[in-house]
């Protein structure tokens, strides 16, 4: 993500994913366990598509997130 995308982001949204990243990276030095932290673009339609900034970073992306 460019920083100009990164920008266009909700600031709550990016403190949640900040703080799931944290606890991802928390529990792969404690653990075995890997984490991607991706979604697959079926889901993130799903769950982002009627946002007007994810609109935006797919248009600019030629439909990919």
């Amino acid at each position: 993500m460019t920083e100009t995308n990164r920008t266009e982001i909700p600031e709550n949204t990016l403190i949640k994913w900040q703080k799931i990243i944290d606890l991802a990276s928390t529990i792969e030095k404690r653990s075995e366990a890997s984490f991607s932290h991706s979604l697959c673009t079926p889901c993130a339609d799903q769950l982002y598509g009627h946002k007007k900034w994810y609109q935006k970073v797919k248009a600019e992306n030629n439909g990919e997130i």
